[in-house]
This record gives C-alpha cells, structure tokens and sequence, in this order.
C-alpha cells in the first residue's frame, strides 16, 4: 500500500479554513468559557433563545392574520348587507311593477271586452 499525501492546494479549501476557525472557537470557548462567562452570557442567552423568539414572531403573524381575517369577515358582511338592501328594493319594486302590470292586463281586458261590445253593436265597422 502507498503513502497517503495530501496535495499542496488542500489548505485555499474554504472548508479547511472553516474547521480551522470552528476547532479555534471551540478551544477559546472551553479554555476562557468559565474565566469569561459573563462576557459570553448573552450571547448564549440570545442563542438559546432565538426559538422562542421564532415561536413569538410566528405568534405575531398568526395574531396579525386573524386580525386581518376579521377585518376581511366584517368588511365582506357589510358588503353582503348591502346586496341584501338592494335585492330587498329590487323585489319591491318588482312586486310594484307586477302589480301595475296585473292591473294593466285588467284594463286591457276590459277594454277588449268592450271593443267586442261595441263591434256587437255596430256590425257596420
């Protein structure tokens, strides 16, 4: 079996540097973790709390959306309202009009009926 070696390019990989600075963040972080603890407390306090921050901010929109929902049911209510309003006069004055139009065709038919009365008496037209 051959010697393994590592070619020359290997340290311009970004994933080499990556590990390089996670391995040195680490060996700080266990090293002066305690002596520095009250440097580095908030920022873990704010990494241990970024899901709660992410539960609240989703809170928010959901609270957002259905106070938006509302405002949309309410506003679409109002609109149904109003096309109830207007079906209500157009039935009423559809009831007028086939009221007018009934006693009109009653006109009409005694106006006929005495058209023929009056042809009855004078054959002549």
């Amino acid at each position: 079996m051959g010697d393994i070696t590592i070619p020359a390019d290997v340290w311009q990989h970004p994933l080499v540097w990556w590990l390089i600075l996670a391995g040195v963040a680490f060996t700080i972080v266990v090293k002066f973790g305690s002596a520095n603890a009250v440097t580095l407390t908030p920022f873990f306090r704010w990494w241990s709390e970024r899901d709660a921050r992410k539960i609240m901010r989703q809170a928010e929109i959901e609270a957002a959306a259905l106070i938006l929902n509302d405002q949309r049911v309410v506003a679409l209510t109002n609109q149904v309202m109003g096309l109830v309003k207007q079906v209500q006069e157009l039935t009423s004055e559809l009831s007028t009009a086939h009221g007018e139009i009934t006693s009109l065709r009653n006109e009409i038919a005694s106006l006929r009926k005495e058209l023929g009365d009056y042809r009855d008496e004078h054959p002549e037209l």
